[in-house]
């Protein structure tokens, strides 16, 4: 009887030990498992790293998106700004050249009006050796008329005669090629038959060529277009 008494309390402890026991694992495979609160913690934790990580990429690449934005931006400045630059650079250059071409242009002016108020050196010039007398032409009809004085020059070809003073007075003339030292046409009025071309030394008609009449200094020669040989000279003091 004793035996049986100790073994009584001995299975009711047992007993008392199994039924948690049993009940916690039965409870375990049937319910849902719950996660730990230090689990949950954990997890929630990762979670924000995660999203801290995932925000601080997007504000770098925002970061990275500005800085190159803001480079090239730059760029683009840096590049405007050169332009402008060499577009001032040129812009003055030309200035510079305009003022050059200006102040060259000036100086030249300048140099010209000196040039202009300088009175020109004449160099003097030596009196026309020969002799002087008077000369006139008389056309057709009086037309033309001409008087002043000529210098037959020393190395005149014709010398000091009629001849001479015709060739020193600049007119034109044309010898004949068929008479020597017979004048065929003076200021281009040519000689018609009877009518021609004569002269007078001092009022006289010498009566030989020209090129044989001498003069001399102060002679007064006459030449004329005569249209019949009863019409007198031209008389000087009427020219």
């Amino acid at each position: 009887m004793k035996k049986k008494t100790y073994l009584i309390p001995l299975v009711l402890v047992v007993l008392g030990l199994l039924v948690p026991i049993v009940y916690a694992a039965s409870h375990d495979d049937q319910g849902p498992k719950h996660p730990s609160s230090a689990s949950v913690q954990l997890s929630d934790e990762e979670d924000r790293a995660q999203d801290g990580i995932q925000n601080s990429q997007e504000n770098n690449r925002k970061e990275t998106d500005q800085e190159s934005g803001s480079l090239e931006k730059k760029n683009e400045q840096s590049k405007s700004t050169g332009t402008t630059t060499s577009n001032k650079g040129s812009q003055n250059q030309t200035k510079k050249n305009v003022k050059s071409s200006t102040k060259q242009s000036g100086t030249s002016t300048q140099q010209t009006k000196l040039s202009q108020n300088k009175t020109p050196m004449t160099e003097a010039k030596e009196p026309q050796k020969g002799i002087k007398v008077g000369f006139a032409v008389v056309g057709k009809g009086k037309n033309p008329k001409k008087k002043y004085d000529v210098v037959i020059p020393e190395d005149s070809s014709w010398g000091n005669t009629a001849l001479g003073a015709l060739a020193a007075s600049g007119e034109n003339y044309v010898m004949s090629t068929r008479f020597s030292g017979f004048v065929e046409s003076i200021c281009g009025q040519q000689n018609d038959g009877t009518s021609g071309w004569m002269f007078v030394v001092n009022g006289v008609d010498p009566g030989i060529g020209a090129d044989k009449c001498q003069v001399k200094n102060g002679d007064r020669i006459i030449w004329y277009y005569s249209e019949s040989y009863n019409v007198p000279a031209p008389n000087w003091n009427d020219l």
